[in-house]
C-alpha cells in the first residue's frame, strides 16, 4: 500500500487514466518506474510547455544578486565578495542560452527549472561554495516559477503546482527503487526505511524538518508493520505452546504403548523358548517376535530421546520464540519418532495412527513456516494469493482494506 501510494503521488497531473493504468499494470517496480519516467518526459509540467515566456536574463541576474546579497545567511557563507556574483552569472548563463529575443519556450523553461531543482537538491546546505550554489539554484528556480505562474490560468496553475509536488516525490521514488534493486529478487520493492533514506539524499532539508514526501506515511507504515508482526509472533507463540503440549502427549503415549508391547513380546519369547523342544515351529515365531521386539525398543528409545530433546530446548528460564518453535517441532528436520510417524521408518506400520498429530506438526516445518521464521510478514504471503487485480497486474494486484481495493504486487515478495 505504501509503495502504491508513492507511485500514485508521483504521477504527472496531466497523465490520462489509461496511462496511469499502464504504469500500475507493470509486472514489477522497475518496469513501473520506467513507464512513469516515460510519462514524465511527455506529461510532466505539460501545463507550461505549450507556450513561450518573456524573460530578460540580465534583469534576472541583477534581481537575484540584489536579493541574495541582502540575505545575512548567504553573506556569512561567502568566501570573497565576487563569489556570489560569479555563481549567479554562471547560472543565468544557462537561462540566456535558451532565450531568443527575450523569450524562452515552455519546453526549455520546464527543463531548466527541473535541472536547477535537481542540482540544488544534490548540494550541501551546511556551508561553503556548495551552499552558495544551492541558494542560487533555488532562487533561480523561484524566479522561473514566478515568471510562469503570473501568466497561467487557474486550471493550469493547479496542474503546475501539482507537478511540482509530484516531481519532489518521484525524485525520492527513483532513488528508493534504485536502492532496492541492488538486492537480488527485490525488483525494486523498497521498504519504508529505504524510502526515508532516499528522502534524506534528495530532500535533506525537508527530512530534517519532517516534511519530506511521504515521510509521515513511512513512519506510520513502519510502526504498523512492527505492531502487526508482534501480534503475529504472539499468536504463533501461543500456537507453539499448544503444539508442544500435544507433541509431548503423543510422544509419551507412543512411548508407553511401545513399552507395553515390549513387555508382552518378552513374555511371549520366554514361553516360545520353553516349548521349543515340543514345537519346532516356535523357532520361526521367535525370529519374527525378535524383529518386532527390536522395533518396539527403538520406538520407546526414540520417544524418550525426543522428550529429552524438547526438555533441553526449553531449558532457558524465559524461552525465546525460537526455542518454543523448536520444542514444538515446528522447525528443524525429522528425527526419531517424527520419522516413524511420517512414514520414514518401518516402525510407523507398527505404531499405526497414534502419531498422526506429530506428523501434522511436522508439516509446519515446511517453506511457509521457514519464511515466517525468517521474519516475513504473513500479510505479504496473503497478498500474493489474492485475485481480481484492479488493473489485472501481477505487480500490483488487489488487497481489500477498509472497504477499498488497492494494487498489491508492489508489496509482495520476499522481504517486503
Amino acid at each position: 500500500m505504501f509503495r502504491l501510494n508513492a507511485f500514485v503521488d508521483s504521477l504527472p497531473a496531466s497523465t490520462s487514466s489509461a496511462n496511469k493504468a499502464d504504469i500500475l499494470d507493470a509486472p514489477n517496480l522497475n518496469s513501473a518506474l520506467q513507464r512513469l519516467e516515460d510519462r514524465w518526459n511527455i506529461d510532466g509540467f505539460e501545463s507550461i510547455k505549450t507556450r513561450s515566456y518573456q524573460v530578460n536574463p540580465e534583469k534576472v541576474a541583477a534581481e537575484m544578486n540584489k536579493r541574495l546579497s541582502a540575505d545575512t545567511t548567504v553573506r556569512l557563507m561567502l568566501e570573497n565578495s565576487g563569489q556570489l556574483k560569479n555563481t549567479i552569472q554562471n547560472t543565468v548563463a544557462l537561462l540566456a542560452e535558451k532565450t531568443t529575443k527575450g523569450r524562452i519556450s515552455g519546453e526549455d523553461l520546464a527543463s531548466l527549472r527541473s535541472s536547477f531543482g535537481t542540482a540544488a537538491a544534490s548540494k550541501s546546505d551546511v556551508g561553503g561554495a556548495a551552499a552558495i550554489q544551492q541558494y542560487v539554484l533555488r532562487d533561480m528556480q523561484s524566479v522561473l516559477d514566478k515568471e510562469v505562474t503570473k501568466t497561467l490560468s487557474k486550471d493550469r496553475l493547479a496542474k503546475f503546482n501539482a507537478d511540482k509536488a509530484a516531481y519532489a516525490t518521484v525524485s525520492v521514488l527513483k532513488d528508493a527503487v534504485k536502492s532496492a534493486s541492488t538486492q537480488a529478487g527485490k525488483q525494486g520493492r523498497f521498504t519504508p526505511d529505504q524510502w526515508l533514506q532516499s528522502a534524506a539524499k534528495n530532500s535533506p532539508r525537508q527530512i530534517r524538518q519532517g516534511k519530506a514526501p511521504l515521510q509521515s506515511r513511512a513512519e506510520t507504515v513502519s510502526a504498523t508493520i512492527k505492531k502487526e508482526e508482534d501480534v503475529v509472533k504472539k499468536a504463533a507463540l501461543k500456537l507453539s505452546d499448544k503444539l508442544e503440549a500435544r507433541r509431548k502427549k503423543e510422544l509419551k503415549r507412543a512411548g508407553n504403548k511401545a513399552k507395553l508391547r515390549v513387555s508382552k513380546l518378552e513374555e511371549d519369547q520366554l514361553a516360545l523358548k520353553k516349548n521349543m523342544r515340543r514345537n519346532p515351529e516356535n523357532a520361526e515365531k521367535l525370529a519374527a517376535n525378535q524383529l518386532e521386539l527390536e522395533q518396539m525398543k527403538e520406538v520407546a528409545k526414540a520417544s524418550a530421546e525426543e522428550l529429552n530433546r524438547i526438555q533441553q530446548l526449553r531449558t532457558p528460564s524465559n524461552p525465546s520464540w525460537f526455542h518454543k518453535f523448536a520444542a514444538s517441532g515446528v522447525i528443524g528436520g525429522m528425527t526419531g519418532i517424527q520419522a516413524a510417524a511420517s512414514g520414514g521408518s518401518s516402525v510407523a506400520s507398527t505404531i499405526g495412527a497414534g502419531l498422526t498429530t506429530i506428523g501434522a506438526a511436522k508439516g509446519l516445518a515446511g517453506e511457509g513456516a521457514q519464511r515466517f521464521l525468517a521474519g516475513q510478514s504473513p500479510l505479504q504471503q496473503a497478498a500474493q494469493n489474492l485475485k481480481d487485480p484492479i488493473y489485472g497486474s501481477e505487480a500490483l494486484g488487489t488487497l481489500p482494506l477498509a472497504g477499498a481495493r488497492a494494487v498489491t504486487g508492489m508489496l509482495t515478495g520476499v522481504g517486503q
